[in-house]
């Protein structure tokens, strides 16, 4: 083809040996003693991964809410059931955790008993004007909140009636604001929504 010769064969000139552990104990021993340090740190990494992946699996398998509950009290150190959420954080200046959404409707799912309740959560937004446009709607229901401020944070309270919880079904709420605070908006960075720092419910 094209004029050129046919190559029967490709001369290979680089090519390794058995990929198998082909050397013996003492020179193994004695490239530890070359390279203890990089060994050491390798090994510290690999511990420390390990250490931090089994918390991380148990924070994770631990269920943040039983089935059909008559109080719920969450926090966000521990895990989330719901949507929209980036993972906990926390500050020195703060008494607690919280996490942040970056969605404009995040929500938590839980599972109720048939009663009325009272609804209490403290958060605040990433743009502070869109605090006031804050809403909750619980399967679908407006709660109707009162705020009260705390410092840089607000306390929502409202009452969640009865035909909002749904019978024998899943109980989502779903907190919607008017605007998200893009950091970085040439690149399209990270979102920053509503914050939330703590979610109670209980019976009325």
């Amino acid at each position: 083809m094209l004029g050129l010769e046919k190559i029967s064969a490709i001369p290979v000139c680089n090519r390794l040996g058995s990929r198998g552990n082909n050397y013996s104990e003492e020179k193994i021993e004695e490239l530890k003693k070359i390279n203890w340090a990089d060994y050491e740190l390798y090994h510290f990494a690999q511990e420390l991964f390990e250490k931090k992946f089994r918390h991380n699996t148990t924070v994770l398998q631990q269920p943040v809410v039983h089935s059909f509950a008559d109080r719920i009290e969450y926090t966000p150190d521990q895990a989330i059931v719901g949507n929209g959420w980036m993972i906990r954080e926390c500050c020195p200046s703060y008494p607690y955790y919280w996490r942040t959404s970056f969605v404009k409707n995040p929500h938590l799912v839980c599972s109720l008993t048939n009663r009325d309740y009272r609804v209490r959560f403290l958060a605040k937004t990433a743009v502070e004007r869109s605090i006031e446009s804050l809403q909750l709607r619980v399967n679908g229901y407006l709660i109707d909140l009162k705020k009260i401020q705390e410092g840089e944070w607000y306390l929502f309270e409202g009452a969640l009636p009865e035909k909002a919880v749904g019978k024998g079904e899943s109980t989502t709420f779903v907190f919607q604001i008017a605007e998200l605070l893009d950091l970085d908006q040439n690149s399209g960075g990270r979102l920053l929504g509503l914050s939330l720092a703590r979610f109670e419910i209980e019976p009325l």
